[in-house]
């Protein structure tokens, strides 16, 4: 955790977090409330769905998955994925 500086304000433990990856998930009409919401409450600036549900107070739940399931949307993405695909079908 840091500051507005990005000095470290404390350090969490490994077993403790995860790293968040997209694309999240939610029924439709849970996330749309909860925009409508923030809209109205003058919120703009929420990091992401997640965040803004959590908020919210939402329930949300994690779905493990393996480092490769990665989300392409850059040149980048492809590259890295087409690699993935080559080492896993090079066995």
């Amino acid at each position: 955790m840091i500051n507005e500086n990005k000095d470290i304000k404390s350090v969490i433990k490994r077993n403790e977090s995860l790293i968040a990856k997209a694309p999240q998930s939610f029924y439709l009409k849970d996330i749309y409330d909860v925009h409508i919401k923030a809209q109205q409450d003058g919120i703009t600036d929420s990091i992401d769905s997640c965040t803004l549900m959590h908020d919210y107070n939402k329930h949300l739940t994690v779905v493990l998955t393996d480092y490769d399931n990665i989300k392409i949307t850059t040149p980048k993405d492809v590259f890295l994925a087409e690699s993935i695909y080559k080492r896993r079908n090079d066995k």
